[in-house]
């Protein structure tokens, strides 16, 4: 059984103009290539942060609120300042695991970070300390301890 691209390359009619380095035939080179299962090893999310700017999910680091605008910071070290606010941005990330709220001016990846329970504090990878609300402690707390 093929998958949509091996199908796809399968009805090519460039695939008969290719040179013969394989030393096979089209079928042969479909039977072999048909064994093979194609599973994306890693799937890229990116949204929209505003006006033509997408960003990778993975690679934020952080996301710090500035009245109406928004600036990302990215685990390459750049930054982006976008004028959609922070409430857009999570609203666009969805149900992502590993991205929360710990109060109302950032939105953290929880990947770079650490969490500080005696203080309720947050130390990120870049060294800034994060202070957690009162009323969100619990469910940062899970998403540590579900890491």
């Amino acid at each position: 059984m093929l998958c949509s691209a091996g199908k796809s390359l399968k009805n090519n009619i460039f695939f008969d103009r290719l040179p013969n380095t394989l030393n096979t035939s089209k079928e042969v080179f479909f039977d072999k290539i048909s064994e093979y299962k194609f599973v994306p090893t890693k799937i890229a999310m990116k949204i929209n942060i505003g006006s033509r700017t997408k960003i990778d999910v993975a690679k934020m680091l952080f996301c710090k609120s500035e009245a109406n605008y928004t600036r990302v910071f990215l685990n390459d070290g750049s930054v982006v300042l976008t004028s959609t606010n922070l409430g857009k941005i999570e609203e666009r990330l969805g149900k992502t695991s590993y991205l929360v709220r710990p109060n109302r001016s950032f939105l953290i990846n929880i990947k770079y970070a650490s969490f500080l329970g005696g203080s309720e504090t947050i130390l990120l990878k870049t060294g800034e300390e994060i202070k957690v609300s009162r009323r969100r402690k619990a469910l940062i707390i899970r998403h540590f301890e579900n890491i």
